[in-house]
């Protein structure tokens, strides 16, 4: 796909798309950097110059017969698959994880071996699940992962939305809540922090505890306990 949207767009179409994709031109192309990664999947598929279409669906406009039908297919799944936010509820470390689609209330076996490595139950995606020839897999994802935490303010956005009369699945308004609850949160911690002199100086104590003679010789008592229960046992 790379390659095609190099001689489609060319290298200074590359770069407004890098640009665009960090938000600042100051940041120079490089495939080694560390998000380079992040950038193919959304230039793929969600990158949008300003005439003409993006790069998955130029490609499935294109004629060219070298084009592999399969990649046609995985293309036209992936654009057909919309993002959405998913709970990891099950791990499988080094193979994939099972989450769920908090709008859609559908569960997906997702193989995703870094992933699989680095999240937790109960953790919160951003991301978009494609299914092709019954391997489902993430095609682009947010690079932060929403502590479980945030379920509820999630779901309470959602009910908002619904009473004023809007749909109450996917809408981009909600990462704008979610963010401003994540910023009163960390508000209130930073308050509660403060009221309590976190950082003021070193931390009092209302009684000191010190490791005495007699507690050792506790330690050594209940050792021997323990070897000679585990003997008899």
């Amino acid at each position: 796909m790379v390659r095609l949207a190099r001689r489609m767009y060319g290298e200074a179409g590359l770069a407004v798309a890098w640009s665009d994709f960090h938000g600042s031109p100051d940041v120079p192309l490089n495939e080694t950097h560390s998000e380079f990664e992040f950038f193919t999947r959304w230039f793929e598929y969600d990158w949008l110059p300003e005439d003409g279409p993006g790069p998955g669906e130029a490609l499935l406009e294109s004629d060219d017969s070298s084009i592999d039908p399969e990649i046609r297919c995985l293309v036209e799944t992936t654009l057909d698959s919309p993002y959405s936010f998913l709970q990891v509820i099950a791990m499988e470390p080094g193979v994939g994880f099972t989450a769920r689609d908090i709008l859609r209330k559908t569960d997906h076996r997702i193989i995703e071996r870094t992933g699989s490595l680095t999240l937790e139950r109960g953790s919160i995606l951003y991301a978009r699940v494609v299914e092709v020839d019954g391997i489902t897999f993430m095609m682009g994802n947010g690079t932060r992962v929403i502590p479980s935490a945030f379920m509820a303010d999630l779901v309470t956005l959602r009910q908002a939305r619904r009473i004023r009369g809007l749909r109450g699945g996917w809408h981009p308004s909600l990462l704008v809540g979610l963010l401003v609850l994540a910023i009163r949160h960390g508000d209130r911690l930073a308050l509660a922090m403060d009221a309590r002199a976190f950082g003021s100086g070193p931390r009092s104590r209302f009684r000191t505890v010190r490791w005495l003679w007699w507690d050792l010789v506790l330690a050594i008592g209940a050792a021997v306990v323990l070897m000679v229960a585990l003997a008899l046992g």
